[in-house]
């Protein structure tokens, strides 16, 4: 009896230890998750805590590309494992990913629910290989959407102790995501302009002198567009403003669609449009400002049953070896109103 007791004692030590380091753990999840502002640091603090809480051969997170959120995958396993194992992890994930939007799987052996945001969480257990003869996985869901798949595996099969833990990073990470999604709204509402969806002018003031730092120190060229909607006080006379803000709307897609993904608009103010052409000399730039001055003159604008025909001024300048920011967009705004 002694024994026992001492035994049972020993037990009861044990299990308050693993509690306690379980609570510890959750905390750790809620505190770090809750810190990370970027989507890089949310997936690899999730990944690293989920392996040093649960022991695993794999654990990964697929994510698709949701509210201006570029699609992720990234995964953590043991060495040793067999050759491909990883791209066998990702597609399985997919898979997974599929079969949820389905509400259906070929792989679910073991599943059930909960609720959260009043969508369904299936758990999925299966095997992966013969090395992971236990996967467990759970789609993610933020705003009422699936946006991506955590998943995790190993040899031997999981405890519901472990199953339980692995439940709370899978509300932890949603949590977590959702956050994100909404500090990335709030930065882009304090970065671009609300009619166009352009970088607004104290965005444009902080990229641009980042780009003359760097053109110094790499030797690059920059110049700069400086774009004007001529007569458009008329346009907004004649049609009225609610026209006048579709023609801005439009031009800003226009814009979009000619330059580069690396190269900067911005909507400056009013009808003034800058352009941050990135590594491109002013000799090019000159000639990209009038193929688009081309452009737009003839594109008419079809606005519902109105076409209306537009006309820009721009101006060109480039980054000279002394010249300053403030020079740099002072140089392109005379010369927009030299072409005027």
């Amino acid at each position: 009896n002694q024994a026992m007791v001492a035994e049972l004692t020993i037990a009861r030590e044990a299990l308050t230890q693993q509690r306690l380091q379980e609570l510890k753990r959750i905390r750790q999840i809620g505190e770090g998750l809750s810190k990370a502002l970027n989507l890089d640091q949310v997936i690899e603090l999730l990944v690293n805590l989920i392996w040093e809480t649960i022991p695993l051969s794999i654990v990964g997170i697929k994510l698709m590309g949701w509210d201006n959120l570029p699609a992720k995958f990234a995964c953590r396993l043991q060495p040793g494992l067999a050759a491909g194992i990883k791209r066998q992890f990702e597609n399985r994930m997919q898979q997974e990913l599929l079969a949820s939007r389905m509400e259906t799987s070929p792989f679910r052996e073991v599943s059930w629910t909960n609720k959260l945001e009043e969508h369904p969480i299936v758990f999925s257990s299966g095997s992966l290989n013969e090395q992971i003869d236990s996967l467990i996985c759970a789609p993610l869901w933020v705003n009422q959407s699936l946006v991506g798949m955590l998943g995790s595996g190993r040899e031997s099969p999981f405890t519901p102790e472990e199953i339980e833990i692995f439940q709370i990073f899978v509300f932890q990470t949603a949590t977590a995501l959702k956050n994100l999604t909404l500090f990335e709204q709030v930065k882009s509402l304090a970065i671009r302009d609300s009619l166009t969806g352009l970088f607004n002018p104290r965005y444009f003031w902080e990229a641009l002198a980042k780009e003359v730092k760097r053109c110094r120190r790499y030797g690059c060229p920059l110049s700069l567009l400086f774009l004007d909607l001529d007569n458009f006080k008329a346009i907004n006379d004649q049609y009225g403003h609610t026209v006048g803000d579709k023609i801005l709307q439009e031009l800003s897609k226009l814009l979009k669609s000619f330059v580069r993904c690396t190269d900067l608009i911005c909507r400056y103010g009013g009808e003034e449009f800058v352009i941050l052409l990135i590594q491109t000399p002013k000799r090019k730039a000159a000639f990209l400002a009038e193929r688009l001055r081309q452009t737009i003159m003839q594109t008419p604008l079809k606005i519902k049953d109105l076409e209306i025909p537009l006309t820009v001024s721009i101006g060109v300048a480039g980054l000279t070896e002394k010249m300053d920011p403030e020079e740099l967009v002072q140089n392109a705004d005379s010369a927009m109103y030299r072409a005027k």
